[in-house]
């Protein structure tokens, strides 16, 4: 009798993307395990509430007041947990949107976003609705922090280029096609590379790669 050999699943291509079929099986498998979770849970709670509210009645119904206050006592217990629950998150949503309006406000660098976004959050407390770092107001912390010298290394350039601005072929850092020369770039570089690739961009063009 032969044997046919066993091959490996292939891919399949979606669009661009090469997905294993394997993978997209396991990623089934897990959302169908989820979901069967979740379903268990609220049984789970459902269970316990037809529990609690049976004990309540028994409890009533015989003047069990020490009973009775058993179960006040854990519902209270189990709804501030729920209260502090909601506030945690409403707290991260303000959280985020603050830091996030705040790093576009400042003009914060593509490239130092993520990582300086990362750091805010770590310092950052809501307090009575408001975001402080060390007890400051985020806006007034953020305005100080991009003065200094590492704040301005992650700053967006801001080239303003046009009529309005210096002329069009300057910048609002003061640099010209005559005098950002290939000495300046590379100086530049050193302590701002994202400004250095666009003032190169524009007036080194190619020869600044």
């Amino acid at each position: 009798m032969t044997t046919e050999p066993i091959n490996d699943p292939q891919p399949v291509e979606n669009n661009t993307v090469t997905i294993d079929p394997r993978v997209a099986d396991l990623e089934s498998q897990v959302e169908a395990l989820k979901k069967h979770n979740e379903g268990l849970i609220k049984e789970q709670r459902s269970a316990r509430q037809k529990e609690s509210e049976a004990l309540e009645q028994k409890a009533r119904a015989t003047n069990d007041y020490e009973t009775l206050n058993k179960i006040a006592a854990e519902r209270e217990a189990s709804l501030t947990a729920e209260i502090a629950k909601l506030r945690d998150a409403h707290e991260q949503m303000l959280l985020s949107n603050a830091v996030n309006a705040s790093l576009n406000d400042h003009k914060v660098g593509s490239l130092y976003r993520d990582m300086t976004e990362t750091y805010l959050k770590s310092k950052a407390k809501v307090v009575d609705g408001q975001c402080l770092i060390d007890g400051q107001p985020l806006g007034v912390f953020m305005a100080n922090y991009m003065n200094t010298e590492q704040g301005k290394a992650i700053a967006e350039p801001s080239l303003n280029i046009g009529s309005g601005a210096t002329g069009s072929n300057s910048t609002a850092d003061g640099y010209t096609k005559d005098t950002y020369t290939f000495a300046v770039h590379r100086e530049l570089i050193k302590t701002n590379p994202m400004l250095a690739k666009q003032l190169g961009d524009k007036f080194l063009g190619k020869q600044s790669k």
